[in-house]
């Protein structure tokens, strides 16, 4: 029986340390305390950012080959005629341009914004003609300044002398409306002409 046993402790994988063998030292105290520390901080600051919400929003889009991308939108324009409608899409920095206008879906609503009848898709529709908005302010300035710059000094007389007009809050600095400023002065020559 006693030849039996020691060859079961053999396959033993649980073995213990006799007690005599362990001896407690200040040393293996100062460490069991900072793995404690360390174990207390961890869970504290992972508990912590566990409770604490945060939002972040991501956008990207995938490196397809495939030159199209389908996007969904829904405008209702209720004085505005089906026919007049025209969808461009520009890329941010404004260099590459498309009408989209044939694969628009276009429905006549009634005065309750409810659909009534299906207007049917642009499937032949020409190329839409838009302005020429590509011409420099220097080119339309070659024929007279149309659009003056109005200050707080002469509004009350400016507007004295307009039943209407169209204002521009114009900032130099802004890239934005520096490139409208083409358009304003274009808007000028259509509405008031030469004067």
């Amino acid at each position: 029986m006693q030849p039996n046993r020691n060859g079961l402790s053999g396959v033993d994988l649980f073995r213990r340390i006799p007690t005599d063998l362990t001896e407690a030292t200040s040393l293996g105290a100062i460490m069991s305390i900072l793995c404690l520390l360390t174990m207390l901080t961890l869970f504290t600051t992972e508990l912590l950012s566990f409770l604490t919400s945060d939002l972040s929003t991501q956008v990207s889009l995938d490196t397809v080959d495939a030159n199209q991308i389908r996007i969904n939108f829904n405008v209702t324009f209720l004085d505005l005629h089906c026919d007049f409608l025209s969808v461009d899409v520009l890329d941010s920095l404004g260099t590459n341009r498309q009408n989209i206008t044939k694969n628009v879906e276009k429905w006549q609503i009634d005065e309750n914004g409810k659909k009534r009848i299906f207007s049917g898709r642009n499937k032949d529709v020409r190329e839409v003609k838009s302005e020429d908005h590509d011409m420099t302010l220097e080119q339309m300035h070659e024929n007279g300044v149309h659009a003056v710059d109005v200050t707080k000094d002469n509004w009350e007389g400016f507007m004295g002398e307009r039943d209407n007009a169209f204002v521009d809050f114009y900032a130099p600095w802004c890239i934005w409306c520096q490139r409208l400023h083409p358009t304003w002065e274009q808007v000028r020559e259509i509405f008031y002409g030469g004067e």
